[in-house]
């Protein structure tokens, strides 16, 4: 639990110091209840399908070109889990991954557009033993962009680490200037 609170603590206190002193523009995006493949045998989602409890995403924009494209670079912050099937099993599991790596905007209009994204993921597991695991994540979305800073989207991401596992969820948000 101190994990969660220094990470997001850590992640708030970039965001201002961003936004406040720097003037960059970026966006922060939240999502809730996204679906998450089992990442072991015996396991599914605690809400049915439903591993994602929370995901939180800062992204600080790179380009200043938004005619065409837009490059972030991305952090991102989830919890997940999932509740053992079988009797007798070992319990739940739990992962807290941590994603840093750039995301790559491509606009179809003004206020639609899709990405692609990849990066280094560190990920804070809870299964049988406590333990660090260190991988790779790319991913995809669609976005779309309403009322000049509002943000929602669906993104889709595949975990490459220990017991790999893919998540796919909406979330929202909004960018700031």
């Amino acid at each position: 639990m101190r994990k969660i609170l220094m990470i997001l603590c850590v992640m708030v206190f970039f965001s201002m110091g961003v936004n406040s002193f720097a003037r960059l523009t970026g966006n922060w995006d939240f999502g809730l209840f996204s679906y998450g493949s089992p990442p072991a045998s015996g396991y599914k989602g605690a809400l049915g399908g439903i591993a994602g409890v929370f995901n939180i995403g800062l992204g600080i924009d790179l380009s200043v070109e938004e005619d065409v494209s837009e490059i972030q670079l991305r952090i991102d912050f989830g919890v997940y889990s999932w509740e053992n099937d079988n009797i007798g099993g070992f319990g739940d599991y739990n992962r807290l991954p941590l994603f840093i790596g750039p995301r790559i905007y491509l606009n179809l209009s003004d206020d639609v557009f899709i990405y692609g994204e990849g990066g280094f993921e560190i990920s804070f597991d809870d299964f049988v033993v406590k333990e660090t695991n260190y991988g790779f994540s790319p991913g995809a979305g669609f976005e779309l962009r309403f009322g000049g800073s509002g943000v929602v989207g669906v993104k889709f991401r595949y975990h490459l680490i220990q017991d790999s596992y893919f998540t796919i969820g909406p979330y929202f948000g909004w960018k700031y200037n």
